[in-house]
């Protein structure tokens, strides 16, 4: 009976060890590679969807490449969309108190190599 135990257990421990190792080997790999894209040669039309109660809604500049639109209920407002009129659609989340100037031009670079999807992470300033 102790030699079973003792296998399940040994059995346990090495996948758990694989496992692991598994991991590990991941974040390594996802830390080493950056993709470069290339610069895009056209310019598409975004249009930035953000809640109605972000404060930097009236800090836009008025010569921008995109719209801006607040919205209340994000569902109706992406379906209101006209798709032909956009080529790029970026929702913002509430905690998004400003954006970097190379945030067009790089989210244009990578729709321009054909990605279709990008999720993009909020980085929080302390206050």
């Amino acid at each position: 009976m102790n030699t079973f135990v003792y296998m399940i257990d040994d059995l346990l421990l090495l996948c758990t060890g694989v496992i692991l190792i598994y991991w590990f080997i991941l974040v390594i790999a996802s830390h080493g590679k950056r993709i470069q894209y290339s610069k895009t040669k056209c310019k598409y039309r975004c249009v930035i969807l953000i809640p109605e109660e972000n404060q930097f809604f009236n800090d836009i500049d008025k010569k921008a490449s995109y719209k801006l639109i607040a919205y209340k209920n994000l569902q109706e407002t992406v379906y209101s969309l006209d798709k032909e009129q956009y080529d790029i659609v970026i929702l913002l989340s509430s905690v998004a108190d400003n954006l970097s100037p190379h945030l067009f031009e790089n989210v244009c670079n990578v729709y321009d190599a054909g990605i279709k999807v990008i999720q993009l992470h909020t980085v929080i300033k302390d206050r």
